[in-house]
C-alpha cells in the first residue's frame, strides 16, 4: 500500500500536469479561434458596409445626375420661354414704332395695351388713377373721325379681359367722364412720324378712374384670397398687403425680372416652387397662366405658405416671422437667411430689433417694401 500510494503520486502530479496543459492548450487555441473569428467578422462587416456605402454612393450619384438632368431641363425651358417672350415683345415694339414715335410697355402698375393695327393705345395706371387713350389717324382727319377714333380705342380699352375673362377696367371709370372728354373735343393733338416713313396725326384724351379704384379692385379680388387664406392658413389682410404693394391690383402687371400677374410671381422661382407644391408638377407656369387672377392669388398665397413653413419655420416668433417672410418675398428667401438669419441670433433679438436689423441690412426696395406691406396689412386687418 505504501509503495501504490508512492507511485500514485507522481501519477496524479503527472496526470494534473497534462490535465492543465490541455487546459491551457484549449485555452490558448480558443483565444486565436476568437482572434481569427473576429478578425474574419471585422473583415466581412468591412467589405459589407464598403459594398454598401459604394451602393449608396451610386444611388446618390444617379439621384444627383437626375437632379441635375431635371434642373437642366428647367432651366432650359425657362430660358426658351424668357427667349420667346422677348422675342414676341421686340417684334411687337418694331411694329408699334413703324407708326409711332415711340413705345410704351406695361410694368407693374402700369397698364399699355395696343390693338393689333397698331393704330390705338391704351395707358392705365392703376396707382394713380390716370388713364390716356390715344389713336393715330391720317393727317387732315375731320374732328367726327377724331371722336369716332378715340370712341373705338376708348371702347377697346373698356372691354379688355383677362385671360379668366373678366373684364380689366369693369366699373373703374367715371361715369360718362369718357364720352364727355371726347365729345367737347377737349383731345390733344400732334404730328408724329413712326419708322416707315408716314407722318400722322395723334389725337388723345385723358381720363380719371373713380376715386376709390383701389378699394374697388380690391374688393373684386377679396373672395378668391379668403378662399386661399382658409386652405392655406395665410393671413388674407396679408395676402391683401402684398397684392397692392406689388401691382395695385393691376392683372395685367409685368416687370422685368420677370414677374407677372397681381402678385407678381417670377415662374422659375416662387412660381415654380408653388406650382410643384400644389399640382405635383415640375412645369414652369406661363405668363399666360399667371395673368389669370385666380391662378395668380392661388400660387402667390402657396408661396407665402412656403416661406412660412420651409424656410422660417425655425422662427417661433410670430412677429419676427412675419417681417422676415415679407422681406423675403420681396429679396428672396436665400438672401434673407444669408444675410439676416445666419448673421444674427433672430431668438435673443426682440421683434423691434429683428425690423430694425432689416431696415438696416436689406436692399433699399426691401426696406420700403417691407414698411408698405406691414402699414397695409393693417389696413386690411381693420377692414375686414
Amino acid at each position: 500500500m505504501k509503495v501504490e500510494k508512492i507511485f500514485s503520486i507522481p501519477v496524479l502530479f503527472v496526470t494534473s500536469c497534462i490535465a492543465l496543459s490541455c487546459s491551457l492548450f484549449s485555452f490558448t487555441f480558443a483565444a486565436e479561434s476568437f482572434e481569427s473569428r473576429e478578425m474574419r467578422m471585422n473583415e466581412e462587416w468591412s467589405q459589407r458596409t464598403s459594398k454598401q456605402d459604394s451602393q449608396w454612393n451610386n444611388r446618390m450619384s444617379v439621384a444627383d445626375q437626375h437632379y441635375l438632368d431635371r434642373e437642366k431641363r428647367l432651366d432650359r425651358a425657362w430660358n426658351q420661354m424668357v427667349e420667346a417672350e422677348n422675342k414676341k415683345w421686340k417684334e411687337v415694339e418694331r411694329s408699334v414704332l413703324k407708326k409711332w414715335d415711340g413705345y410704351r410697355q406695361s410694368s407693374q402698375k402700369v397698364w399699355v395695351d395696343y390693338n393689333e393695327a397698331n393704330d390705338h393705345v391704351s395707358q392705365v395706371d392703376f396707382e394713380s388713377g390716370e388713364v390716356v387713350v390715344e389713336a393715330l389717324l391720317p393727317r387732315g382727319a375731320t374732328e367726327m373721325q377724331k371722336r369716332s377714333a378715340l370712341k373705338k380705342a376708348l371702347h377697346r380699352m373698356e372691354n379688355s379681359r383677362d385671360s379668366s375673362g373678366r373684364k380689366v377696367m369693369d366699373g373703374m371709370l367715371l361715369e360718362r367722364g369718357a364720352s364727355q372728354s371726347i365729345t367737347e373735343n377737349s383731345a390733344t393733338s400732334a404730328a408724329v412720324r413712326g419708322s416707315d416713313g408716314v407722318t400722322r396725326e395723334k389725337i388723345g384724351v385723358r381720363l380719371s378712374m373713380v376715386p376709390d379704384h383701389v378699394a374697388k379692385r380690391a374688393k373684386i379680388f377679396l373672395p378668391r384670397v379668403t378662399e386661399i387664406s382658409q386652405r392655406t392658413g395665410i393671413d388674407p389682410a396679408l395676402v391683401m398687403a402684398i397684392m397692392h404693394t406689388e401691382s395695385f391690383f393691376n392683372p395685367m402687371a409685368r416687370s422685368s425680372a420677370p414677374a407677372f400677374g397681381l402678385m407678381q410671381i417670377v415662374p422659375n422661382a416662387a412660381g415654380r416652387e408653388a406650382y410643384q407644391y400644389l399640382f405635383n408638377s415640375e412645369n414652369v407656369p406661363t405668363p399666360e397662366f399667371l395673368y389669370n387672377p385666380d391662378n395668380n392669388i392661388l400660387l402667390g398665397t402657396t408661396y407665402l405658405e412656403l416661406l412660412f413653413k420651409n424656410y422660417f419655420q425655425d422662427v417661433k416668433d410670430s412677429g419676427k416671422q412675419l417681417d422676415l417672410v415679407v422681406s423675403a418675398y420681396n429679396w428672396g428667401p436665400s438672401a434673407v437667411r444669408r444675410n439676416v438669419v445666419s448673421k444674427v441670433d433672430i431668438a435673443e433679438m426682440s421683434e423691434n430689433q429683428v425690423r430694425e436689423y432689416l431696415l438696416d441690412h436689406a436692399p433699399n426696395e426691401t426696406r420700403k417694401y417691407l414698411i408698405n406691406v406691414l402699414n397695409r396689412k393693417t389696413q386690411y386687418s381693420s377692414s375686414q
